[in-house]
């Protein structure tokens, strides 16, 4: 992966915490930066000495000479009265990303020409004690005449942020960086924290871009609890045991394998290796087992992994109890309800009602499972706890972090399952990233002590493409040079979850699922009456929000603004089974879809879909298989009106049919002439979430022809 996409460097736990700025000044980081540029390009490295241009992959955007990868960790422990065992472990982390890469074209250069960063940073809390963060960024440019320029400090921007300004951000635009040269570059980041695990460090042995070389080096103390995964094939460390830490090396060579841009999952396809450092070795009852363990494990018992996250599910449990309003839900749930499905239903929607209130800005997903596990047992309805990653994670039975884990609630007679919301769902609602995923259950009738089990393997259900439809009826008429375009959009399962928080405004959401819920009417009878004005500012926000959504949505689908946006609305949000799709209807007008010709008219019938994705330059190139995340169907029902005095002749319709099926999906457009009216009922249909890369072909065959369709056109011939 390239450095920019790498760059900027966030803690965001750290960055949030209260409320000390440090006197580490900008003297004081410009003199650490220098010694440590000093450091890096002093540093010991045969693959970056003499380096040269090559012509192997001369057809890719750019080539990896050599890429370094370094990361070390040690601890201090510091007595601190308020921990579990009297103790705090004060971490001190290094990392470094260093790579050498030949400039191959402009898309490359853009990439490598600008950097933007946070420099350094200070906070401090009570309980988390300070934290640090130092980043630098080191660039040389080497021609190819071989002449080294390192770009000097005199061109980094400094911006200052933070509480008074002590904090500090860089950027940088590379000068006189060309097609041709090679760039040295590198960032360092240092890191001090109290009692926080660091982020897990993975290490990926294919790029987007050849590589030469990438040589990984880590330096661990061996009093902390240390466990790495490999996935994929990824090459195992060479393990090191020195005095006060472990050493661990892998490196590989000519690695002629990317990563595509498009249809790719680096968890499922990608080697790499995923290490993980926790703290707590020295504070039993604070975490799990394995993670209490102190040294290195390799590839370590997921099972094991797994029973660590039964058990903090145990531990957060007991912290969880029901408030007035939350036991008067359930009081009411009961009492409507003799079904336990929907009593679960009904104490899901009111949950999910606050946290919609706040577009998902409230509390963890944990702690949403945990409430409404609380509301579950005390409206009598039988539930199993159940465990699972996303599509985005390693898999269950290859867990490494337990960060990475989803807790949900499912009923045993039916199968359904409760998921914290990550957008506006419905009860039951499995998010596409979590379909079609292994998962375990806890099969304990009192679902008590879950890390003693028993336990059950099951598979998270998984849509067809039919569930998953985006469905158009669009109504056009033509004015002079512009078409009037009247438009109702469908979004259903999980075709509309990315835009489910974006397009309605906060009310919209919180008022679709209102109806259930008496004596509930609007937003604002969710909180106290003082923070009504508050509410009243934020829905004048999603207003304008909206319009500017709408406005971008228009611009998504034709690749053109329009003429004029003129009105809109939200039919429905899909938050309930009763109305499960996300609905809304546009009017506006666009520009430069109709020409006259003579006495005829020139319609570009093809564009009415809207724009469709083009694979062109290397993404038509693919050695690894397809893996996307849902199936998804495509619906267009399009009717034209012809002006008065207008007709289509019947070859020129004939020239907007098309119809293919292969083993990737099908494309259908059947056109129609009727009462005036051109009549195009047209569906897209992408099987499957992984295509094997033998099948390849047929999927750009798809693709192909679906974008081709974009330019037809269709004469409309004035009658005689």
């Amino acid at each position: 992966m390239r450095l920019s996409a790498r760059i900027t460097i966030f803690v965001a736990l750290a960055l949030s915490l209260a409320l000390h700025v440090s006197a580490f000044d900008q003297n004081d980081y410009k003199a650490y930066a220098e010694e440590m540029r000093r450091s890096v390009w002093g540093q010991d490295l045969p693959e970056f000495q003499n380096v040269k241009t090559t012509d192997r992959f001369s057809d890719h955007s750019a080539v990896i000479l050599a890429a370094y990868d370094e990361y070390s960790v040690t601890h201090k422990n510091k007595f601190n009265l308020f921990s579990v065992n009297g103790l705090s472990q004060e971490l001190n982390s290094y990392s470094l990303w260093r790579e050498m890469v030949q400039l191959n074209d402009e898309t490359a250069l853009k990439a490598y020409s600008e950097y933007d960063f946070m420099a350094y940073a200070s906070r401090r809390s009570f309980f988390y004690g300070k934290f640090e963060m130092r980043n630098v960024l080191g660039v040389r440019v080497i021609k190819p005449d071989g002449t080294i320029r390192e770009i000097s400090t005199d061109d980094y921007v400094m911006i200052a942020e933070g509480k008074k300004g002590k904090d500090e951000r860089q950027k940088l635009a590379v000068p006189g960086l060309e097609v041709g040269d090679i760039i040295d570059v590198f960032i360092s980041s240092y890191t001090k924290t109290k009692d926080v695990d660091p982020t897990p460090r993975t290490f990926c042995f294919v790029a987007d871009y050849p590589m030469l070389s990438y040589r990984v080096h880590c330096e661990l103390d061996r009093d902390l609890a240390a466990q790495y995964r490999t996935f994929n094939g990824a090459p195992d460390f060479q393990v090191s045991m020195l005095a006060d830490y472990y050493a661990l090396n892998v490196k590989v060579e000519n690695v002629e394998a990317t990563e595509p841009s498009l249809w790719y999952n680096r968890f499922a396809q990608t080697p790499l290796t995923v290490l993980a450092i926790h703290l707590n070795a020295h504070a039993p009852g604070t975490k799990g087992m394995t993670m209490r363990q102190q040294g290195l494990q390799a590839n370590p018992d997921a099972t094991a992994m797994l029973h660590d996250d039964w058990e903090s599910w145990d531990t957060s449990q007991r912290f969880f109890a029901l408030g007035k309003k939350e036991k008067e839900a359930v009081r009411e749930a009961v009492s409507k309800f003799d079904d336990q499905e929907q009593r679960a239903d009904y104490l899901y929607e009111y949950y999910e009602a606050y946290e919609l209130s706040n577009k998902l800005g409230g509390s963890k997903p944990t702690y949403f499972i945990c409430r409404l596990r609380e509301c579950f047992k005390k409206a009598g309805i039988s539930y199993q706890c159940g465990i699972t990653t996303s599509t985005e994670n390693e898999p269950i039975d290859e867990l490494i972090n337990t960060d990475n884990t989803v807790w949900f609630l499912r009923l045993p007679e039916s199968g359904k399952c409760y998921f914290a919301p990550t957008f506006a769902c419905r009860p039951g609602e499995v998010p596409a990233e979590l379909q079609g995923r292994k998962a375990v259950v806890c099969t304990n009738e009192k679902q008590k002590k879950l890390m003693n089990g028993p336990f059950e393997q099951l598979v998270l259900p998984m849509n067809e493409a039919k569930d998953n439809c985006l469905e158009q009826t669009i109504e056009v008429d033509i004015e002079g040079d512009l078409l009037n375009f009247h438009r109702t959009t469908n979004f259903s399962g999980a075709q509309r979850q990315s835009i489910s928080l974006y397009l309605p405004t906060r009310a919209e959401l919180v008022n679709s699922i209102m109806e259930k819920h008496n004596p509930w009417k609007d937003r604002k009878s969710l909180y106290e009456e003082k923070y009504w004005p508050l509410l009243s500012e934020q829905d004048a926000e999603d207003l304008e929000e909206q319009r500017s959504f709408m406005m971008a949505e228009v611009l998504s689908v034709h690749d053109e603004k329009p003429a004029e946006l003129k009105d809109y609305k939200v039919l429905t949000v899909g938050t309930t089974a009763e109305k499960p799709c996300l609905s809304y209807e546009q009017n506006y007008t666009m520009a430069g879809m109709v020409k006259r010709a003579g006495k005829s008219m020139v319609l570009s019938a093809g564009k009415l879909l809207g724009s469709q994705l083009k694979i062109e330059g290397k993404d038509r190139e693919r050695t690894a298989d397809v893996i996307r995340e849902i199936p998804a169907l495509f619906v267009w029902n399009i009717s034209v009106q012809l002006p008065e005095g207008y007709t289509v002749a019947e070859e020129s319709l004939d020239a907007l049919r098309v119809s293919l099926t292969n083993v990737a999906g099908s494309f259908s457009v059947e056109p129609k002439l009727t009462d005036g009216k051109l009549l195009l009922k047209a569906q897209k249909t992408v099987l499957g979430t992984r295509v094997p890369v033998a099948e390849w072909p047929q999927m750009l065959e798809l693709y192909d022809a679906i974008y081709d369709y974009n330019s037809r056109q269709v004469v409309l011939k004035a009658v005689e």
